[in-house]
């Protein structure tokens, strides 16, 4: 999220090698890949002054890739509305190669259909998360009449430009739709679009899948009224070989169990869950899709935007799955906490002797966060709510799995050492669990990928200043819980990617990389390499293209290299 005002004007095909400050360690070549918003225009006009959260604003997507050390996004907003959010821009590709210290950089815009039919129209045409279409004027009764029954239940948008995932060996720019676009990270060029309508019964899907060791992969969808009920499902996703047929690990995907939503006609909204070695962990907040409302988004005027709602009075139910699939998600205690809005969990993972599951998570208290994503005008401070200052706290919870018997009503059975967290025991074996507060002011949290699902001591994330731009990069000790931090010069800081030496001896020996840009919105930004033991700026080189935020990326090993 480093700069959510910045618009990615033109693109730069061809690798260019950058000049870099300091020095990039070498010896690991990879691709490290995000995406995120990009242009704020399509057509001539531009962007007035943002009236109702969610009632005409349209981004595109973007999506970026860098090969070795580096991670960027960049992105394309169009409109021709009276407003626009972030989540409506077109996809941009970036990419960066740095064998033995050196860095390419190049970008592309990800060519998706909504990309080219709004570049095509000269305004937009697709509707989006926080967009509706409006009719083109020149359009005579019997076209408006036709083009208003098919809107009613739109497609899904391919402007896939949450983040940029891996399925086996392809790599996709996703969202949060059953919609992503296969990408080459080397030429970034766009490939397939892929509908996993077609392999599972998903209505939406989270964005942060879980890679496994072998190669698989673990994630979950929504699934909305199907025969009747709305569902969460876990799924996996075999391995894939070199030289498999592209999108053949995807055919082969396979529902493990499936979790009944409590609100059939509003389901969670679902952007990542926990995934520890035997169990998977979904919270089931009372931030809901209210179904009925999409439904009528189109007659309403709205966008899926205005769908959202928070209900500050409910509860949040966090779900355990075995992940062997033999409970069917229908067995064991019922754990619950109080009302949040969570978008991101560190980690998960049981302890040494089986007895707890540890959940760290981001939690915000409401679900301010979206309306920062909206622009409000030329001279608006982009990034903040214009409201209250956004909240949101590290958290850990702790849930006991070992036997209850003879426990007490009220009395905590969280027997685990080092944390305050709580699980109260209520009538009818359900818990109630008080958790631990890690931090204040973080998220996108980052830890070495070797630790997902284990027990881990280092958590990394950036810290907000109060709306959705950040120039700390935070390191927390999980078991001193002292902690470290990187500030970027006069700007703002990406999400961190983690990257571990290859011959890494500790778990925090490694680098991370993420993205600056200036408060001057006529530079470029930085790409800079920053040592994750010391949180030392080690090195870092600056693109020629103004880029925008990006929301998540990934970081891909090379080893053919």
């Amino acid at each position: 999220m480093a700069s959510l005002g910045r618009q990615h004007e033109q693109e730069c095909p061809d690798p260019v090698e950058l000049s870099v400050q300091g020095s990039v360690p070498g010896g690991f070549v990879a691709v490290s890949s995000a995406n995120g918003p990009g242009r704020h225009c399509v057509g001539p006009l531009l962007l007035p002054t943002l009236t109702k959260l969610g009632v005409t604003s349209s981004k595109l997507s973007v999506t970026c890739a860098t090969r070795v050390t580096c991670a960027t996004s960049c992105a394309i907003c169009a409109t021709r509305v009276t407003c626009a959010t972030s989540f409506t821009c077109a996809t941009c590709c970036a990419a960066c190669v740095t064998p033995a210290g050196r860095v390419w950089f190049s970008s592309r815009y990800l060519q998706s259909d909504t990309y080219k039919k709004n570049v095509a129209a000269n305004r937009i045409v697709v509707p989006e998360f926080g967009t509706r279409v409006e009719l083109d004027p020149s359009l005579g009764l019997l076209e408006k009449s036709i083009t208003y029954l098919r809107n009613i239940m739109p497609d899904n948008t391919d402007n896939c430009l949450i983040n940029v995932v891996r399925y086996g060996q392809d790599v996709y720019a996703c969202t949060e739709t059953t919609i992503m676009r296969r990408l080459d990270p080397d030429t970034l060029d766009t490939l397939d679009k892929v509908d996993m309508a077609k392999f599972l019964t998903a209505t939406m899907m989270s964005a942060h899948p879980h890679y496994e060791a072998d190669g698989s992969i673990v994630n979950i969808c929504t699934a909305i009224a199907d025969k009747g009920k709305t569902k969460y499902c876990l799924f996996t996703v075999p391995p894939t070989l070199p030289g498999d047929e592209p999108c053949v690990g995807l055919r082969g995907a396979r529902s493990v169990l499936s979790v009944p939503s409590r609100q059939r006609l509003s389901p969670s909204y679902v952007h990542s869950f926990g995934l520890s070695a035997r169990r998977a962990v979904l919270l089931e907040t009372p931030h809901v899709m209210d179904v009925t409302r999409i439904l009528s988004a189109y007659v309403r005027g709205a966008c899926m935007a205005s769908c959202l709602s928070f209900q500050p009075d409910g509860k949040t139910y966090i779900h355990v799955l075995d992940r062997s699939g033999s409970d069917h998600g229908a067995q064991g205690p019922q754990y619950f906490a109080g009302p949040m809005v969570v978008y991101h969990h560190a980690n998960a993972y049981e302890d040494d002797e089986g007895q707890h599951l540890v959940v760290d998570v981001m939690a915000y208290s409401t679900d301010q966060l979206y309306s920062a994503f909206f622009f409000r005008g030329p001279n608006a401070v982009v990034g903040s709510t214009g409201g209250p200052p956004i909240s949101c706290r590290g958290l850990r919870y702790v849930l006991p799995l070992g036997p209850r018997q003879g426990a007490e009503l009220g009395s905590n059975l969280v027997t685990m050492s080092g944390t305050t967290a709580q699980a109260l025991l209520q009538k009818k074996g359900k818990i109630e669990c008080i958790p631990e507060e890690l931090f204040p002011d973080i998220d996108l949290p980052c830890i070495n990928p070797r630790y997902h699902g284990k027990k881990y001591r280092y958590l990394f994330a950036i810290q907000f200043d109060g709306g959705i731009t950040s120039k700390r990069m935070v390191k927390l000790d999980l078991e001193t819980r002292e902690t470290r931090l990187w500030e970027a010069d006069n700007g703002w800081c990406g999400e961190p990617v983690f990257v571990a030496s290859p011959d890494a001896s500790a778990e925090d020996d490694g680098v991370l990389l993420c993205v600056t840009a200036s408060h001057d919105a006529e530079r470029g930004v930085d790409i800079v390499v920053i040592d994750a033991r010391e949180m030392k700026e080690l090195g870092r080189a600056r693109t020629p293209s103004l880029l925008p935020m990006d929301m998540h990326g990934i970081f891909i090993p090379d080893h053919s290299a």
